[in-house]
This record gives structure tokens, C-alpha cells and sequence, in this order.
């Protein structure tokens, strides 16, 4: 699914700490499997989920509140 993280800070932000927020977010607070998180052109990241129904899951609650952040997932 592709990521979009609202709202990100003006400045220029690593690529490292989106990954690093939604791994997090996924593993630690959604406890879903995630194969792979890689910049995306379409929003902040591409995620590749384990199963599909996780994916599914977070594209259909969509959108995620996570601290001062709301992480919507969608369908590439």
C-alpha cells in the first residue's frame, strides 16, 4: 500500500525517519508483519505487508491517528 503521513515538517526530513515512524506504528501499535518499507513517489512510502488482510485492514481504517501524525494507507 502507499503511505502518506500528514503533516510532515517543512524542513527536509530523512527517509530513515518516515520508515523508522511507520515501522513503529505497523509493528508496535497495529501489530501487523511487514515485509518492506521503500520511498515511494506517490506518498511518503510504498509498504509491503506480510498478509493481505493486514493490508486491507489499514487501507479500511484509514486514517490512522499516531501522536501529532495521521498515517493514511491506500491501494498502489
Amino acid at each position: 500500500s502507499i503511505a502518506t503521513i500528514q503533516p510532515l515538517p517543512e524542513e527536509h526530513i530523512s527517509f530513515a525517519s518516515i520508515k523508522e515512524l511507520l515501522d513503529d506504528f505497523l509493528r508496535n501499535h497495529r501489530r501487523v508483519g511487514v515485509r518492506m518499507i521503500q520511498p515511494c513517489p506517490y506518498g511518503q512510502a510504498f509498504v509491503k505487508f506480510y498478509l493481505f488482510h493486514d493490508r486491507d485492514f489499514v487501507i479500511q481504517n484509514s486514517p490512522h491517528n499516531y501522536g501529532n501524525y495521521n498515517i493514511t494507507f491506500r491501494p498502489p
